[in-house]
């Protein structure tokens, strides 16, 4: 598999896996334990943000990896994980009435 073939299909991935966990943690646990499991990707995602930014001249291939993987990984886990959480909300309260 070549590299842009790898960039191309990582996001996609990633994107199906934050809906999923996002549909399960609005439908199956509490408003508060959805949010820390958001938080927790955030936070990933500001760690690999640190690290780009302590990247210094000379060192951009160092960043390389950071960059793909919070453009790849974390950013559309995040985006997706906020989608699902919200329909697996709205599933629940559904159910519920």
């Amino acid at each position: 598999m070549s590299m842009a073939t790898t960039i191309a299909i990582v996001p996609l991935i990633f994107l199906a896996l934050g809906l999923l966990v996002g549909f399960g943690a609005g439908r199956y646990l509490a408003p508060k334990a959805g949010a820390t499991l958001l938080g927790l990707a955030v936070l990933i995602g500001l760690v690999l943000i640190v690290r780009l930014v302590m990247v210094g001249p000379g060192d951009e291939e160092d960043a390389f990896i950071p960059f793909i993987g919070l453009n790849a990984a974390v950013f559309p886990a995040i985006f997706a994980g906020i989608m699902g959480w919200l329909g697996g909300r709205a599933l629940l309260r559904r159910a519920a009435a």
